[in-house]
């Protein structure tokens, strides 16, 4: 499994559109063992949570384990109930950083995202994760809208034990740019 996860990310990082897509297609569709799962054929991984009646959607090229950002939605059963959009950074290595916040470079306008929740976990033995999962909020908003519609976007861990860069590819803005688009055709409003 490890080595499946290995060519994901070298065929994703070296952004091999078609390839990676029908990579992660093939992957998610062997992981139908995973209660809930399923690819819904516009590019999202689509997961019902019977307890809190709510169906996920995630773009299934961030089920990838990879230094990542990207957004996801849950719509409740109960149409009275507004659906959810959450911002998800992750980051992969073989070191901790102990991340506390990430910089946004976009066409040199700087912006601050704090971790205010993390989750680290040691993933494999040669692999830590971190990762930062909130709700989006007004002023993660305004980052994700200037993501989106930036064209030079960069982005720095920075943790306790050093930092990290990440460019942000036009593929990754897209994807944002659609989930956003499928999140308001949902009920979801910004």
């Amino acid at each position: 499994m490890k080595t499946l996860h290995l060519i994901l990310q070298l065929v994703i990082s070296n952004n091999t559109a078609f390839f990676s897509s029908l990579l992660l297609s093939l992957f998610c569709l062997g992981c139908s063992h995973i209660p809930g799962t399923a690819i819904d054929g516009q590019g999202y991984s689509v997961n019902y949570d019977e307890s809190q009646k709510i169906t996920w959607y995630v773009p299934y090229d961030a089920i990838v384990q990879s230094n990542r950002i990207y957004l996801y939605f849950g719509v409740y059963d109960d149409p009275n109930k507004s659906p959810l959009l959450r911002f998800k950074i992750n980051y992969y290595a073989e070191d901790w950083l102990l991340i506390k916040n990430c910089l946004f470079n976009v066409d040199d306008q700087i912006f601050n995202y704090k971790f205010d929740k993390q989750y680290r976990e040691v993933y494999t033995p040669d692999i830590v994760f971190e990762s930062s999962d909130l709700m989006v909020d007004y002023n993660s908003m305004a980052i994700i809208n200037a993501v989106i519609n930036g064209h030079n976007v960069k982005m720095r861990y920075e943790g306790d034990k050093g930092t990290e860069d990440l460019i942000i590819p036009a593929n990754w803005r897209l994807e944002m740019s659609n989930v956003l688009s499928l999140y308001k055709k949902k009920g979801g409003a910004l």
